[in-house]
């Protein structure tokens, strides 16, 4: 029974506890709790620590008295130990308890102080695991050390999904890692946001990882100038014929309307030389007025289902082009994202004519409500909602 492993675990952790002579935490005791009377809806130990006083934190120690009960009873398929203060001195504690447990399925580690110290002990631990299949090191400095070391033990493993965004990650460390995953047949989900990657690098690592087969998920936001319109170009020409993408973030670059204009040559291109995207983030790059005729005939021809295209920089002029576009859209464009655009009059009244005739989850609805006022900029240039309803 899972709920005999539970308790087992309990118990276990309180005799830890009493060696390390630590008291329990709370917030331990609270997850078992649920845990054991089924309240909890996954066998998962979620001691995520973000709005958390520092006090509140886990700790080194706590993180191995932890990991120390699990090693002999470890009834949890997915560790969260996000936004703690876990440091390299941990993580010998986390690795040997990987190596003896082979029922963890997913680890989260985001946003703690790793570094390829650490990395280089926890990767050791995954050689020829098959059973974890998410791994999350997001916003930890892990740098090319830590890449390579990951990179060394990623064709061994079943990993599906691994988040190496925010890690200070360059040239040497990607391109050890793509080198690995270029034809990988498990990864279907990858971070790359924020890489430290000059543009030439980037496209070069993005056409390996595009060669992975079963990759569905890519994310490469926040990339800045590396990622412009001459980089998006060259992006677009690697999407065409690849059938496995169906999501891709490329939010907070640098790209404009030359690189919505590559886009939408292969997003609307009907059999050879399409691509599978279903869903496309474009949010916070300075697109404005002169992408506004591209994204249109994405909007109508494209077989996207989800086009973020948040604080874009679009004006009245632009969003009342995507208005009359969306009257005639793709039958399987279900959601549009435009809020943190400017909406003018001309805009608003094309969008609410548009909504009465059809179905289409939006997130601006706000910006064309009657209750929407006018906010006066320079030159009249457009409103945002003062009034929420």
């Amino acid at each position: 029974m899972i709920e005999d492993a539970f308790v087992a675990f309990h118990g276990l952790y309180e005799v830890k506890c009493e060696h390390f002579k630590e008291t329990p935490l709370k917030s331990v005791l609270d997850v078992l709790e649920a845990c054991i009377s089924n309240e909890c809806e996954q066998s998962c130990l979620d001691l995520n620590g973000r709005g958390k006083v520092e006090e509140g934190k886990l700790r080194d120690v706590d993180v191995t008295i932890l990991c120390e009960a699990a090693r002999d009873v470890c009834p949890f398929e997915l560790l969260n130990f996000s936004y703690n203060r876990m440091t390299d001195r941990s993580v010998k504690s986390l690795a040997n308890l990987l190596t003896k447990q082979k029922g963890v399925q997913a680890i989260n580690l985001e946003g703690n102080d790793l570094t390829h110290h650490g990395i280089k002990i926890l990767a050791e631990s995954l050689k020829g695991n098959q059973s974890l299949h998410t791994l999350n090191l997001r916003g930890n400095k892990i740098g090319d050390g830590g890449a390579k070391a990951l990179a060394s033990v990623i064709g061994t493993t079943a990993i599906q999904i691994l988040d190496v965004g925010c890690c200070d990650i360059r040239t040497e460390g990607w391109t050890a890692l793509c080198v690995k995953l270029s034809g990988n047949s498990t990864i279907s989900d990858l971070s790359l946001s924020n890489a430290r990657l000059q543009g030439c690098e980037l496209i070069h690592t993005c056409k390996m990882i595009l060669t992975t087969p079963s990759l569905q998920r890519l994310s490469l936001s926040r990339l800045g100038r590396a990622l412009n319109d001459e980089q998006c170009v060259h992006l677009a020409e690697y999407l065409q014929n690849n059938e496995s993408l169906t999501f891709l973030d490329l939010s907070s670059c640098s790209i404009g309307a030359d690189g919505v204009h590559a886009l939408r040559q292969v997003l609307c291109q009907a059999g050879e030389g399409g691509c599978a995207l279903e869903h496309l983030v474009l949010s916070y790059n300075r697109l404005s007025e002169h992408a506004a005729h591209d994204i249109a005939a994405i909007i109508q021809k494209s077989s996207l289902r989800i086009l973020d295209l948040c604080g874009c920089n679009i004006h009245d002029e632009g969003l009342t082009i995507l208005a009359k576009a969306t009257t005639e859209k793709a039958k399987g464009l279900s959601k549009l994202c435009l809020d943190g655009n400017w909406f003018g009059r001309e805009a608003k009244e094309a969008w609410q004519q548009t909504m009465q005739k059809i179905r289409l989850k939006i997130d601006f609805a706000v910006n064309i409500s009657d209750e929407a006022t006018e906010y006066n900029l320079e030159a009249n240039e457009g409103f945002i909602a003062d009034k929420y309803r």
